[in-house]
C-alpha cells in the first residue's frame, strides 16, 4: 500500500489541490490517488482537485471514470494539466481546465511602480459565478457578488452590495 500511494504527490495551490504523478500506468496512478483520498477522507471532503499527468495520454472514458469515482468521494476534478495534446483536448471536451494560474513575479513588480493609492477599478454590475477579476490595485464593486465569483486585488476590495456565500 505504501508503494502505491507514493506514486502521487498532492500539494495545495491557490485554486485547490494539485496531484502530480510519477511515471506509472494510468491504472496504478488512479489507484494511488484514490488510496490517498480514502486514507485521509476528512481532509479531502469538498476539495477541488487539479491533476498534472505529464505526458500520459488519457481518453474520455479514463477521465470520466476518474471524475465519477472522485465525485463519489466528494472531491471535484476541475483541471487536468498535460503535455499530451490528446489528453488536453479530452479534458477540454469534458469542460475541465487545462491550465492552472500561477503568479508571475515579473508582472507584479511592473505594476507596483505604476500604481498609486488613487488607482482603482470600478465595476458597476453584479459578478456572477465563474467570473474572475484580477487587478493590481483597489477594486470597487457597485453590485452583488454571487457564489463562485472571485476578486483578486493587490489593494483593497470594497463591495457596495451583497456578498453571497
Amino acid at each position: 500500500m505504501e508503494q502505491t500511494t507514493s506514486l502521487v504527490q498532492i500539494k495545495g495551490i491557490r485554486d485547490g489541490l494539485l496531484a502530480s504523478f510519477l511515471d506509472a500506468s494510468w491504472e496504478d496512478q488512479c489507484a494511488a490517488l484514490l488510496a490517498q483520498i480514502d486514507e485521509r477522507s476528512a481532509f479531502f471532503q469538498g476539495a477541488r482537485l487539479a491533476m498534472d499527468v505529464g505526458s500520459q495520454v488519457l481518453k474520455v472514458n479514463d477521465l470520466v471514470d476518474l471524475r465519477d469515482r472522485l465525485s463519489e468521494r466528494n472531491v471535484v476534478l476541475w483541471a487536468v494539466v498535460s503535455e499530451s495534446p490528446t489528453t488536453e483536448k479530452t479534458s477540454q471536451l469534458l469542460g475541465l481546465a487545462t491550465r492552472i494560474s500561477k503568479p508571475r513575479p515579473e508582472e507584479q513588480r511592473q505594476f507596483t511602480n505604476t500604481i498609486t493609492d488613487e488607482t482603482a477599478l470600478f465595476i458597476n454590475k453584479t459578478l456572477r459565478s465563474g467570473t474572475r477579476v484580477e487587478y493590481p490595485g483597489n477594486v470597487v464593486v457597485m453590485g452583488d457578488i454571487n457564489p463562485g465569483a472571485e476578486i483578486v486585488a493587490e489593494g483593497n476590495v470594497i463591495v457596495w452590495g451583497r456578498v453571497r456565500a
